[in-house]
Parts: structure tokens; sequence; C-alpha cells
């Protein structure tokens, strides 16, 4: 879990970087992290779910 913890929070450092870079809505930025926050959320299940 810890790897999947460390590489998630470089992708979101990334991202955050990137956002700030461009001139996103704080409704986009929002809508990003969400998308984001599901997709780790499903990721989290699956290796869960295979561990068990």
């Amino acid at each position: 879990a810890y790897g999947i913890l460390s590489e998630e929070d470089k992708l979101v450092a990334f991202i955050n970087e990137k956002i700030a870079a461009t001139n996103f809505t704080s409704i986009d930025k929002s809508e990003i992290k969400h998308y984001l926050k599901g997709l780790f959320m499903s990721l989290k299940l699956e290796q869960h779910t295979v561990i068990e």
C-alpha cells in the first residue's frame, strides 16, 4: 500500500503543478481531483481484493 500512496502523492503534486501552470477554473480543479480520488480508490480496492 505504501508504494501506491507515494505514487499517488507524486501524481497529485505533478497535477497540481500542471494546474497551477494553466488557467483551470476551480470547477475544473475539483473535477480533476474528484476523478483522481475515484481512480486511486478503485486501484486500492482492486489490489486489496487480489491480496485477500
